[in-house]
């Protein structure tokens, strides 16, 4: 069975934000949004077990285009 989860962190506490918008979804485990994926089991456990491994250098990548995208404005 296929589940939609965050992308990033592989949680399935999502939720949908902006219904005129079906790909705009926040993940309330690691405040991602945008668009999720649909996964089965093993494809879900394969990116959490990414998520714990790298989660600092995630963050730390996420940061950065953040700042670089608010510099560019």
């Amino acid at each position: 069975m296929k589940t939609k989860i965050c992308p990033r962190c592989g949680s399935d506490d999502i939720e949908w934000i902006i219904p005129q918008n079906w790909s705009q979804w926040s993940c309330n485990n690691c405040n991602y949004t945008g668009p999720v994926v649909e996964v089965d089991t093993e494809s879900k456990e394969e990116i959490q077990e990414n998520w714990e491994k790298h989660k600092p250098e995630i963050l730390r990548k996420t940061a950065q285009k953040h700042d670089e995208d608010d510099d560019d404005e």
